[in-house]
């Protein structure tokens, strides 16, 4: 035998009889390895070439039970029950060959055998029977190149099964599948071309031996092609077998040149290859890096279940906006439920128009606005309450929310408002509610509340004293007396006026004429004409000319930017008597503050230079301590407000009545606004610049 290696049969735990067993072992063939308790069989070397045929190792000991046993050698082989029967499943769908010719030497000897001992030998073992059976071969010519390079692969092939099968007992069937799965894949990614159906193989044999392969399964020291030791996980075989399919290779690269796109910004999860993306495996910090990079990324996150319940919650609030795409698809995976779309809405998420727009009626029904609605109603009205500011500026955002989910509904939602007030229900709550436009003036009417002393206090609403003024509830007489007897102050009385007869026919302006004029005697008012021409210094002797419009008519446009609008909604102990006036468009979820009058030599006349200031409903209550001080307003905290970016300054110039237009989208494209609207807001535009004088 070539076998060079030195042996003896001296083993003191070795009895008498059991190494005159191995001695006889020996006559016959079998060397026994020095004094170690494992043995090398092989048989008689080949006479010609001097080269051993086949090699086992084998344990002494059981050769010792085999030989006193009379069995085969080949039970020796037998692994453990375990291994046994996972070989078997695997042999039902798997050729052994398959798992074991991508693998060598190296890879049996010193990764898959779990004794090092052993290890070494089988790589002689390998090495020696690739050799002898290559001597018996030889290439006939040189044309028969393939034929015998064929023949070599197949020698290696088969010398490569022999020794695992027949060293199985030896081997860790975990690490022998996971070193077999990393080398299809580094084939895979090294190899720039392999046959189209080696594709489909690869995936099949891939995807049987991950099944078997025990869970923490891992391998150190895996010389790669390049010629460096990695180590290798079962984790990291199941991420790289989302990159095989039947027909294709993702290699390493091409995901990584994907996910660095989408973190720049450079790609989006829709445009993005579609098997590559789904061979990424995304750790949650890459994630959210991406789904906040755009709209896009979230919504697909979402449709493809990439994303669970507690990474959306942060990746909303990173993000800073719920679009109506990112809404549509959270509420169709039914992410969210009533609570949390109420915690989004607080937040600033979700817009009053997205609520409504919700088609699951579930989530609306469980919003208990009428609750909500109450509660805070109490809070705001409480002075003692030390929460009163931000119940009150909470309060307003709720109500236009439900006034937007309501529209179709008014009466209907009115009624189950008032009813949900229960014993809390009394006259100014009714008064307050129908004035905050969350009741109609008929379900406040049915529930206690009474027209004409309503009409005394100046607390209908414009829209509503018009609309029972037509309908013949409210006489000219009843109007004519609230001007002559009611504590209304002379700029309640004009808004009255101008709000109820604010039309252009000659009718409604004679009206108009007529009740001015008996204001003015029954006060003692007289307004001051503005038809005199004034210059005033501008500090470098140049006269500049100042022009005033009729703050009435800018009231007319105001009020069609919103038919629900309001100048009564302030809470108790805010007012305003300094000669502006503050508009709530609670459709539009905005506060418009407008300077109607000045007081000049101890008249009113229409005010000059006072910009108009417009901002969201809920920065203004937030505010409204600032904004509204001793019954006048701060202009300077508006001015401020309006140069951080929180409110909108409009200037009082010939293009005032374009830029509100603008400035709430007043265009055939906003569904807000009907053609009819847009036709009566450029006619008020209109009316504003006509008004447009000098004053003197």
């Amino acid at each position: 035998m070539t076998y060079n290696r030195q042996y003896s049969i001296e083993n003191e735990k070795m009895s008498i009889a059991e190494k005159k067993v191995v001695e006889s072992a020996i006559k016959r063939g079998i060397a026994l390895l020095d004094n170690s308790s494992y043995m090398l069989i092989g048989r008689e070397a080949d006479q010609k070439t001097g080269l051993t045929q086949s090699m086992n190792i084998l344990s002494a000991q059981d050769l010792i039970k085999c030989i006193k046993n009379g069995r085969g050698l080949k039970s020796l082989n037998e692994p453990d029950r375990n291994t046994k029967e996972k070989m078997a499943r695997l042999s039902d769908r798997i050729n052994i060959t398959n798992i074991t010719q991508i693998l060598n030497a190296r890879d049996i000897g010193d990764i898959i055998c779990s004794y090092k001992e052993i290890g070494d030998d089988l790589k002689q073992m390998i090495t020696w029977q690739i050799n002898y059976n290559i001597s018996n071969i030889k290439k006939e010519s040189e044309a028969d190149n393939s034929k015998y390079d064929q023949q070599i692969i197949d020698i290696k092939r088969e010398a490569l099964k022999e020794v695992v099968l027949q060293s199985i007992k030896y081997l860790d069937i975990n690490k022998l599948l996971l070193t077999s799965c990393f080398r299809y894949v580094e084939m895979l990614e090294y190899l720039d071309e392999i046959k189209a159906n080696s594709y489909q193989m690869i995936y099949y044999l891939i995807n049987e031996m991950i099944q078997e392969i025990e869970q923490g399964t891992e391998i150190k020291g895996l010389l790669s092609i390049k010629g460096e030791e990695v180590d290798y996980s079962l984790d990291e075989l199941e991420i790289d077998s989302k990159r095989i399919y039947s027909d294709r290779y993702i290699k390493k690269a091409d995901v990584e040149e994907l996910r660095n796109k989408l973190l720049m910004g450079e790609t989006t999860l829709p445009d993005a290859d579609e098997l590559t993306l789904a061979s990424m495996d995304f750790g949650e910090t890459d994630a959210i890096k991406i789904i906040i990079k755009s709209e896009e990324n979230m919504v697909y996150f979402i449709n493809s279940d990439e994303i669970d319940e507690d990474v959306l919650d942060i990746v909303v609030y990173l993000y800073g906006d719920i679009t109506d795409s990112i809404l549509n698809a959270i509420i169709k995976k039914d992410y969210v439920g009533a609570e949390k779309i109420m915690e989004y809405f607080d937040n600033g998420l979700l817009t009053t128009e997205q609520i409504a727009s919700i088609q699951d009626e579930k989530i609306i029904e469980n919003l208990g606005l009428n609750e909500k609605i109450k509660a805070l109603y109490l809070k705001m009205n409480d002075e003692k309450d030390e929460d009163q500011a931000e119940a009150i500026f909470t309060f307003h955002k709720y109500t236009s929310l439900y006034k937007t989910i309501n529209k179709d509904k008014e009466q209907e939602s009115s009624l189950e408002l008032v009813e949900a007030f229960g014993d809390d229900l009394d006259t100014d709550a009714l008064k307050n509610l129908y004035q905050y436009g969350i009741i109609t003036l008929d379900v406040a009417v049915d529930w206690g509340l009474d027209v004409t002393e309503m009409l005394s206090e100046n607390s209908i609403k414009p829209t509503d004293v018009k609309e029972l003024y037509n309908k013949d509830v409210i006489t000219i007489d009843q109007i004519k007396n609230v001007l002559r007897y009611s504590m209304l102050s002379y700029e309640e009385k004009l808004d009255l006026i101008y709000s109820t007869f604010d039309g252009e026919s000659e009718e409604e302006y004679d009206i108009r004429e007529e009740l001015v004029g008996l204001l003015e005697t029954e006060e003692g008012y007289k307004t001051k004409s503005i038809t005199a021409k004034r210059q005033k210094g501008n500090g470098t002797g140049i006269k500049s000319r100042e022009f005033v419009t009729d703050p009435h008519s800018r009231w007319k446009l105001i009020s069609l930017l919103d038919k629900d609008y309001s100048k009564s909604f302030l809470p108790e102990g805010k007012e305003v008597k300094d000669g502006h006036r503050v508009f709530l468009l609670p459709n539009q979820g905005k506060v418009v503050i407008e300077r109607m009058h000045e007081n000049r030599s101890g008249q009113k006349v229409n005010a000059y230079g006072s910009a108009t200031y417009i901002m969201d409903s809920e920065e203004f209550f937030k505010n409204l301590d600032d904004i509204i001080i001793d019954g006048a307003v701060n202009r300077t905290g508006l001015r401020e407000i309006s140069e951080e970016g929180s409110a909108e300054k409009i200037i009082h110039s010939t293009a005032w009545g374009r830029s509100i237009k603008e400035y709430f989208n007043v265009n055939e494209e906003n569904e807000r606004y009907s053609e009819e609207d847009i036709e009566q807001i450029d006619q008020a535009i209109e009316n504003v610049n006509r008004s447009r004088k000098e004053r003197e």
